[in-house]
């Protein structure tokens, strides 16, 4: 994640740019096959918005172009805070008519797209992260699983928030992915307090109830 990298300004796109091409180089290097990349960390208003997305296709662009010389894909993660690219649906949906490359899709993050601040999904929350997994599907090349609430990002273990694990691994299963899961989740929320005392513990806990849902 990195401010700037769709700015209006030539310049420090071109230099923020130049930073992200090695750091696409040092994770070639480390045998890293995938790269998630944050559209921006900036907030944009209504209007900057379709110009953003532009900015973005050029941006994903490059940098699947850098990373089709390492054989390398790009997953473009998906956001859930108002003002930020791809909280609406409708974003995603145009970003993946227009990908750049074969090598250029979506990071899936079940956090964000379930409490997204679009207010369209607080009506049925659960509905639209299984709306938006089925339009973007066939170009996720990355999950970012954690569970929270609806309209909030608190990076919860499985199974304490509101996200129903087991109608969504259903649909993971049924796509059959070939590249890892990436359990993503803060430490303020495991087991309480974190320390070296618990955290053994509460990620074996994790581990348990990740493997519940997927062996069903």
């Amino acid at each position: 994640m990195m401010g700037g990298v769709l700015s209006d300004d030539s310049s420090t796109r071109e230099y923020l740019w130049k930073y992200m091409e090695e750091w696409l180089e040092t994770f070639a290097e480390l045998g890293i096959t995938t790269a998630v990349a944050h559209p921006d960390d900036a907030y944009f208003s209504e209007s900057e918005l379709a110009f953003k997305i532009e900015n973005l296709l050029k941006y994903a662009d490059f940098l699947g172009k850098v990373a089709q010389k390492y054989n390398m894909k790009i997953a473009v993660e998906t956001l859930w805070e108002k003002g930020q690219l791809f909280t609406k649906i409708e974003e995603l949906e145009y970003f993946k008519k227009n990908l750049p490359r074969e090598n250029v899709g979506f990071c899936f993050d079940t956090g964000h797209v379930f409490g997204t601040s679009d207010n369209r999904c607080w009506k049925n929350p659960q509905k639209h992260l299984e709306d938006v997994f089925m339009l973007i599907k066939d170009n996720i090349y990355n999950f970012h699983v954690h569970d929270t609430d609806v309209n909030s990002d608190k990076h919860l273990p499985l199974g304490e928030g509101s996200i129903d694990f087991e109608r969504f691994f259903s649909l993971i299963k049924n796509m059959q992915p070939d590249f890892p899961i990436t359990i993503e989740i803060s430490p303020r929320h495991i087991s309480g307090k974190i320390n070296s005392l618990n955290i053994d513990e509460a990620l074996d806990n994790l581990y348990k109830t990740f493997w519940k849902f997927i062996d069903g």
